[in-house]
């Protein structure tokens, strides 16, 4: 959905332009005009989102457009849908405006009604357990083998290809093509009870391992597509092996007999005497403290034994 207010004569220039949308993102964006339309329509509102050419009047449109701003049977949006709505509104104002000079409906003295009711309306559906959206489970390290090494993926049990049959005559089916990770795992025999595995747990799960060996955020957009560094810590939240290492490290850690708060806690007296022999003392106890804790913390095991340990005791 180009902007058509982004307009030059020059031809070059203009496929340039047009370039610099993102397909995803303008498919978004024209979703939510689509509501505003509805809403429009339910209302019996004739004039349109780029017309209003006054703030105080698209301060209430928007606000009573935030309140309305149901799903077509009437359940509630997810919190992070209704924010993404008036994201991809501000967008679209941004550059489709009457108001002369551009609006950017984020701005709370400008539009203090529709931000009022938005922080509401996401604060009451967080309330009610609207605030989860329902993302793609991550695929563990043992699970990515199985299916791997599994016969089900193997191209030598299969009949078509042996006949150098790579490609069927019709194309498959969206339903399908969607379903495709999910009917992987099922048949490889994955446990899927309390989990969502769809196609994007395969990019959900490739970004993890790549953030988890360190993998520059630079390199891993190359990677993923994403554009900004900003949608990569998106993919921050911890794998099952870094939960369990992080659990383990800390009971071996602790399994030393060490009083953990004691090496964090303030010196002794309340009042120290800085010209004191005494301070130097406890600062050199300290130090030697700190250098006995570092020496500690070096002969846990590696993080793979550490793992594996776990994952025997886990199966006993």
């Amino acid at each position: 959905m180009p902007n058509n207010s982004l307009t030059v004569e020059d031809p070059e220039a203009q496929r340039l332009i047009n370039l610099s949308y993102v397909a995803n993102t303008e498919k978004n964006t024209s979703k939510w005009l689509r509501h505003v339309d509805q809403y429009r329509e339910e209302k019996n509102i004739t004039k349109m989102l780029d017309q209003f050419d006054n703030k105080e009047e698209l301060d209430v449109f928007l606000c009573s457009f935030i309140s309305w701003l149901t799903k077509k049977d009437g359940t509630p949006f997810k919190v992070e849908s209704i924010h993404n709505c008036y994201a991809a509104l501000a967008r679209y104002l941004r550059e489709n405006s009457a108001v002369e000079g551009g609006i950017r409906i984020w701005d709370k003295y400008s539009f203090p009604r529709a931000l009022r009711c938005l922080d509401s309306k996401m604060k009451s559906l967080q309330n009610n357990s609207y605030g989860d959206t329902s993302k793609s489970d991550l695929l563990t390290s043992n699970e990515i083998i199985s299916c791997l090494n599994h016969n089900y993926l193997s191209v030598n049990d299969n009949k078509e290809i042996k006949n150098d049959i790579w490609y069927k005559a019709s194309r498959m089916g969206e339903n399908k093509l969607k379903s495709m990770m999910q009917q992987i795992v099922i048949n490889i025999g994955i446990d899927l009870e309390g989990r969502k595995i769809t196609n994007h747990s395969c990019r959900r799960t490739a970004i993890m391992i790549l953030k988890a060996f360190d993998v520059p955020e630079d390199e891993v957009m190359i990677f993923s597509g994403h554009r900004s560094c900003k949608d990569i810590h998106a993919y921050s939240s911890p794998t099952d092996d870094q939960r369990l290492l992080s659990m383990a490290l800390l009971i071996l850690y602790t399994s030393y007999n060490k009083d953990l708060e004691s090496y964090y806690s303030f010196p002794r007296n309340s009042y120290i005497d800085y010209n004191s022999d005494e301070n130097d003392k406890m600062e050199t106890s300290s130090t030697l403290d700190l250098s006995q804790e570092v020496s500690n913390i070096s002969k846990l095991p590696p993080q793979q034994d550490i793992l594996n340990t776990i994952s025997k005791t886990t199966q006993n």
